[in-house]
């Protein structure tokens, strides 16, 4: 293949000759700790690329799949052929013109695949809009710089067609495929070898049924394997969590953003190696727009999943910056985000934004230009799996379906520092000290280093469980009456870390003593408006832990004041939905806190405050649950690790009826919007939970059928 003239300013070349020509300032490639200072980004260069011919119009699009990887000191990509209709490997020289292998990867030229350089082997899944999911292997031969077509393969591991597929590897060595067909979500794996693939199957957990575009894509992270998938039925991204260890069979769920209109097909994920906070990455787009919501709402969101399983989220451009089919990029060097999109819906410029890796906060805007090319519509960017690094630059890949041609750009990270080889010593007097039924502290002396220490890790019985800069750190959430075995080891900057320091142990108390105590309750409804205003509980004190949860009828969009975090939305059809946000309370906390909905409805909410929760990770669990037409309120089960959490019942009717709480709940009060055509009431209730425990479904009364939502939500206490 050969490529045009390049566009723009000079560039420097990538692959084999990237670290002889980059002339940036050296930067330090942490893997963990504070970011370093970093230089200017170059700007990103685009250069066209060959024709793919008239075979397929969109070769580089599938959202969740990635078609480059890094490998030998070049960047290679999967790259339709005009002349055979084939989709190759193809390297990107110095010269930045693609170098078609001739190795074969699929012989269907609509086929989409996702490429996995892993452990030695190239693995790409393949699929067709109607036709067999494949899976092929290759080995990698760096004398002929080409790829070698392994043995027995391909193979088929599905068929009948699919919107996507995706493929990583886990822990143990098994591979995992993951595709949506016929509104569900399918997943399989390899069994006795590489060539044998289980029969595909739904993931074991709850509402796997879609829509019929939906998507979803698999990660392997942290000794596990995450399947992320969007319901566009149900208002939502869900990931099905499997651990390495388990039987195959055995799956949790998890609610990684949910809401009216906050889900679309648009998903991406990636993680980065190395990080002992065992973070998984998404960017995802919401269909906010569909119903008439503000040019402010959320369009493109980054989703981070810690540790815990906790989501946590952050804007990256809203409906008024028009992104979509978005992209996700780790810069390792820089510890940096990138998120790249199409702009506009129909094709034209690829445009991106960056953020820090460790505190996420993307600037307001458009974007700035990361792909672009006089005259052509580019569309459909992909990039690699893995995170990219000074040594490798970032290239990203997109198409153009009306001139039939591929584009892509590049972008320098920077220079490698030089190699630093020694760890730091070894963290000493190591102590652990028991505060609680639920909490140890640890404190430890500082380590030293040839060059200077960034971090420490923390292990609790063997498992790394948090990374920090501190010589001290605080275990909290712990279950009554257990023991615990800590080392500390420390990390520099280079990502060189320390022997683990000498064990030392713990036992937490047996005498749960709830830290947590309920300040009070407020309350507050509205006929037909578009705000509802709540006013703070008494006797708030800073520091203080603030839920607020509200019932409208229909489904608008509801937006919290500044400084409240949302933690999830459910929605009952068009009846009505339920949003639950919370926050930490401030020295100069409000009168009142007024939220905003796109529709004028009909709303009843209330506001309860905690004092002696965690205000660091306040939430130990929540789920919900929406119910057909009854008097009964169910809210699902939810299971806690520590003694002391405090459990709130959130229940919600799409009518004006009096709700009466579970048994073995206090009832802290209700709202009722009773004044309309339409009515809606809101009820709160807690109880103390003296140990860990699964708590089961709790079920509210009303006095009238309606159809209805019951959420219920863990306090960890501090």
């Amino acid at each position: 293949m050969v490529v045009s003239p390049r566009h723009r300013h000079p560039r420097l070349p990538v692959g084999r000759k990237l670290l002889l020509v980059f002339t940036a300032a050296a930067l330090a490639t942490p893997l963990l700790g504070a970011s370093p200072a970093r230089a200017a980004d170059p700007a990103p260069v685009t250069y066209q690329g060959p024709s793919f011919g008239t075979a397929a119009d969109r070769p580089t699009q599938d959202k969740p799949q990635s078609k480059l990887w890094f490998n030998d000191g070049s960047w290679w990509a999967l790259l339709l052929n005009p002349a055979t209709n084939r989709i190759d490997v193809a390297e990107l020289r110095p010269d930045h013109q693609w170098h078609d292998t001739g190795v074969v990867v699929d012989d269907r030229p609509t086929s989409t695949g996702d490429a996995l350089w892993a452990r030695g082997f190239l693995w790409v899944a393949s699929r067709v809009q109607s036709g067999a999911i494949r899976v092929n292997r290759f080995t990698y031969d760096g004398a002929a710089r080409t790829y070698v077509r392994s043995a027995a393969f391909p193979v088929t591991i599905a068929s009948g067609g699919s919107e996507s597929v995706t493929i990583d590897q886990d822990s143990t060595g098994r591979l995992w495929a993951t595709y949506t067909r016929g509104s569900r979500v399918w997943v399989t794996h390899t069994t006795t070898s590489p060539t044998a693939w289980a029969a595909p199957f739904n993931p074991p957990v709850p509402d796997t049924s879609i829509s019929a575009d939906d998507l979803s894509g698999v990660i392997a992270f942290s000794g596990r394997i995450g399947v992320l998938w969007s319901d566009q039925a149900s208002d939502a991204f869900r990931m099905a969590v499997h651990r390495d260890a388990d039987p195959v069979n055995q799956w949790t769920v998890e609610d990684a953003l949910a809401g009216n209109n906050m889900a679309d097909d648009h998903l991406n994920l990636k993680t980065l190696a190395g990080d002992d906070l065992g973070r998984l990455f998404a960017v995802v787009k919401t269909s906010q727009g569909d119903s008439g919501e503000p040019a402010t709402s959320p369009l493109i969101v980054l989703l981070v999943r810690a540790t815990n399983g906790t989501w946590s989220s952050s804007v990256v451009a809203t409906r008024g910056d028009n992104w979509t089919r978005p992209q996700l990029v780790i810069d390792r060097t820089n510890r940096r985000l990138y998120v790249l999109a199409t702009t506009p819906e129909g094709g034209g410029v690829i445009r991106y934004k960056t953020a820090p890796l460790d505190s996420p906060s993307f600037p307001a805007g458009a974007g700035a230009p990361f792909l672009s090319w006089p005259g052509a519509r580019v569309n459909n960017i992909t990039t690699a799996k893995d995170p990219v690094d000074a040594t490798t630059g970032l290239v990203a890949l997109a198409s153009e379906e009306f001139q039939r041609r591929y584009y892509h750009a590049e972008l320098a990270l920077g220079t490698p520092a030089p190699t630093d080889t020694t760890p730091p010593s070894t963290p000493s007097g190591v102590r652990a000290t028991t505060v609680s039924s639920s909490r140890i502290d640890l404190a430890w002396n500082a380590s030293s280093d040839n060059v200077g220490v960034t971090g420490y890790s923390v292990s609790r019985d063997g498992v790394r469980v948090a990374t920090l800069s501190a010589t001290s750190w605080s275990d909290t959430g712990l279950a009554a009456g257990t023991t615990h075995t800590y080392t500390v080891d420390a990390i520099d900057a280079a990502g060189n870390r320390s022997a683990p320091s000498a064990a030392v142990t713990a036992t937490t108390s047996t005498t749960p003593s709830s830290g947590i105590t309920r300040r009070a309750a407020s309350f507050a409804a509205n006929p037909t408006a578009t705000t509802l205003t709540i006013p703070t509980p008494t006797g708030t004190q800073p520091g203080d832990v603030l839920l607020a949860t509200i019932d409208v009828r229909g489904r608008p969009t509801m937006t919290a004041p500044a400084g409240w975090q949302l933690l999830r939305t459910d929605v009952n059809g068009t009846v009505m939905t339920k949003a639950t946000w919370w926050r930490v309370a401030t020295a100069s906390e409000p009168a009142t806190h007024t939220f905003q909905l796109s529709s004028a409805q009909a709303a009843a909410g209330a506001i309860a405050a905690y004092a002696g929760v965690d205000t660091a990770n306040p939430i130990a669990a929540h789920a919900g649950q929406v119910n057909a037409s009854s008097t009964a309120i169910t809210a699902p089960s939810v299971t806690t690790t520590m003694a002391g959490a405090y459990l709130l019942g959130l229940f919600g009717t799409g009518a004006d009826a009096t709700i009466t709480a579970p048994a073995g709940m206090n009832a802290l009060g209700q709202a009722v919007s009773n004044a309309g055509t339409y009515k809606v009431s809101s009820n709160v209730d807690d109880q103390l939970l003296t140990s860990a425990t699964t708590t089961g479904a709790r079920q509210a009364t009303a006095s009238r059928a309606a159809a209805n939502i019951g959420q219920l939500i863990a306090l960890r206490p501090s």
